[in-house]
């Protein structure tokens, strides 16, 4: 399933729709808006399993698709809400370029996690 993100302002007046059956997705600027509008999709990939605290890495198992080096991912929870890039990622000790549907990962994260918290894969628009 994937789910959708927006970036802006309040005051532009930027409105997104979407469903997750169609993945339709709209936009409506109001007159006058100058810049870009910011949108990116979101598949969920996994679940964090465990945090460790002073090497600051996330213990997480993959439950669909794929994670590379280099991909963005949103942790959320229901105090957890960041986004980072895998810089690196470990299986069982050794380090890998790219994990799938049943491994566990250690990874290492910017901010705190916790268990149970929702990995999403970012997907550019």
């Amino acid at each position: 399933m994937y789910y959708f993100q927006k970036k802006h302002e309040d005051e532009y007046g930027l409105t997104v729709v979407f469903s997750n059956e169609d993945l339709l997705l709209k936009h409506e600027k109001n007159n006058g808006l100058q810049g870009e509008e910011f949108i990116m999709a979101e598949k969920k990939i996994g679940e964090v399993v465990k945090f460790f605290a002073k090497p600051s890495v996330a213990a997480v198992h993959i439950t669909d698709g794929e994670l590379l080096v280099g991909d963005s991912v949103k942790f959320s929870g229901h105090t957890t809400e960041f986004t980072d890039v895998i810089q690196s990622m470990e299986v069982n000790n050794q380090p890998v370029q790219k994990a799938v549907a049943g491994e566990s990962i250690g990874m290492k994260v910017s901010d705190r996690v916790r268990p149970g918290d929702e990995v999403f894969k970012v997907i550019p628009d």
